[in-house]
């Protein structure tokens, strides 16, 4: 299994490293994981369209904030790594031992759960500013942007699927609602930016 050494180091994979640890029976690059990605790679969509603007136009606030999301959801996806495998480990060890340190399983999934509630507000972050840099983008870089919604959308959505999936074992309402807000959110910015290809 492919380790990183810490959050940062997830940026050391090759794409075959990360769809190979992703597809493994007992993988730790789980969904979440794969959620946190995509904003990633939404991010860095943003990103490449800010850059390539026009000179006249001030675009430096978008590109910060786009490396600023981009780094906050690679960080993301190694603590959602972590989170879940120490999460897997706890529920594992509990069926095999019914009696198995039972607050440590409540602390790992509670754990779990903040980690995709984080993931599903970056997803939110990242499609609104996607959004917004479609709105100055000539028309032949608006599609990139519009991508970029979508991606951050997906990053999201899936983040609250998980969080939904995991309420069935553990509690955390609030951090549903939260991610079912920021999922909204996410909605509504991809929506705005399909609106500006016409």
């Amino acid at each position: 299994m492919v380790r990183a050494e810490s959050s940062e180091g997830v940026l050391e994979y090759s794409l075959g490293a990360i769809l190979k640890e992703s597809s493994a029976p007992e993988h730790s690059l789980a969904s979440g994981s794969a959620a946190a990605l995509s904003v990633a790679l939404a991010a860095s969509l943003a990103c490449s369209v800010a850059k390539a603007l026009d000179p006249q136009v001030e675009a430096t606030g978008f590109i910060v904030q786009a490396e600023s999301l981009r780094s906050r959801a690679v960080n993301l996806v190694g603590r959602n790594r972590d989170h879940y495998e120490a999460a897997r480990q706890e529920l594992e060890a509990r069926i095999e031992d019914p009696g198995h340190r039972d607050h440590r399983i409540g602390e790992a999934m509670k754990e779990s759960l903040q980690t995709l509630g984080l993931i599903s507000g970056a997803g939110a972050d990242t499609s609104e500013l996607a959004s917004n840099v479609a709105r100055i983008a000539p028309d032949e870089l608006k599609p990139d942007a519009v991508s970029a919604t979508v991606l951050a959308e997906s990053g999201s959505r899936v983040a609250t699927v998980l969080i939904k999936a995991n309420l069935l074992v553990t509690s955390g309402g609030s951090t549903l609602d939260s991610a079912e807000a920021e999922l909204a959110a996410a909605v509504e910015s991809s929506k705005a930016a399909f609106a500006l290809l016409g």
